[in-house]
């Protein structure tokens, strides 16, 4: 009786275990399972976006810094032309007279290329062309910037300006608009050679200097038609 007991005992015992390992496994398969695929699958998914999103704000940092270049290519061109472009300095100078009520009377270019020669259309400025290239016996002007180490194609053309006002008020605007206009110009030196307002007109000598850059397309192109020209004489 007691053998049999036992028996049932350890079959029921047996049994429990059986059941409780399949509850186990269906639970595993039926309900553990299915939520630790769908955590995979989010957390996957919350990966992705992520990375989604750090490329996109990568994506988006590089076109504002791309943005920004080509802002201030824009501004360095406006600043620095690719050209010497005399025109667009006397057009600049006729600017700063009738902001300023000085008036200039001579003015002397140093390019510093001694094969260049531009040549400019007629001006509505009280300048000629013939002034603007007078050149007399004393020396052309030389900027301190001249001898400086600088980029290669980065140019310079320094001027030499007289100048005529009422008042030295007048001539100190001419001075500080030639320095605010879009293109950059530095001035070099500034010697006030009648500053007697009662006589009616006070003058001044003015050394300024602008840049351009000399693309190497420019050097070519130029060197192109200089041979054109050779063949066709």
């Amino acid at each position: 009786m007691r053998a049999k007991k036992k028996k049932n005992n350890s079959f029921v015992y047996t049994l429990s275990i059986l059941l409780v390992i399949a509850i186990g496994v269906g639970l595993y398969y039926y309900v553990l399972k299915p939520e630790m695929v769908l955590y995979d699958s989010l957390n996957q998914k919350y990966t992705e976006q992520q990375k989604y999103l750090t490329k996109l704000s990568t994506e988006q940092s590089q076109a504002k810094k791309e943005v920004e270049r080509a802002r201030t290519m824009k501004s360095l061109e406006s600043k620095i032309p690719a050209n010497a472009d005399l025109q667009s300095i006397v057009d600049a100078l006729d600017e700063v007279e009738y902001a300023s009520s000085a008036a200039v009377t001579n003015i002397r270019f140093n390019n510093y290329e001694e094969e260049t020669k531009e040549v400019l259309d007629e001006k509505s400025t009280s300048l000629t062309e013939a002034e603007l290239f007078q050149v007399d016996g004393n020396e052309l002007p030389i900027s301190p910037l001249a001898n400086q180490k600088k980029p290669e194609h980065l140019k310079l053309i320094t001027m030499d300006l007289s100048v005529s006002a009422y008042d030295v008020k007048d001539l100190n605007r001419f001075i500080n608009k030639i320095e605010k206009l879009s293109r950059l110009f530095i001035v070099d030196a500034v010697k006030y050679e009648n500053t007697n307002e009662k006589e009616g007109l006070v003058t001044a000598k003015i050394q300024a200097t602008t840049f351009y850059v000399e693309t190497k397309s420019k050097k070519e192109t130029t060197k192109v038609a200089n041979e054109q020209k050779t063949v066709s004489k």
